[in-house]
């Protein structure tokens, strides 16, 4: 996918991940393990598409534990942000 649908050299804006999918390839065929999540919610508006996630199995009215922004230009995902709670809601 990534091969498909990103940029080669897409920026990251998140200060532990790389920028560019050889880099991204790398990070996650490298054995980082990240709690299941599934987007449950899409937006767009121009070039942005926001997905909110949950946690696999999560109730409808579970919070939200991640937010990743796309820009999208040319068919392909430019850059990247995620918002992601350093504590969890409640």
């Amino acid at each position: 996918m990534l091969d498909r649908a990103f940029d080669p050299n897409y920026l990251q804006h998140n200060p532990v991940a790389p920028n560019g999918t050889a880099a991204l390839k790398s990070l996650f065929g490298g054995g980082a393990a990240f709690p299941p999540i599934e987007s449950t919610v899409s937006l767009s508006d121009g070039d942005l598409v926001w997905t909110l996630s949950q946690a696999v199995g999560a109730k409808a009215d579970d919070p939200y534990t991640a937010l990743d922004i796309f820009r999208v230009d040319g068919n392909l995902i430019r850059e990247h942000w995620d918002v992601v709670p350093t504590t969890p809601a409640g």
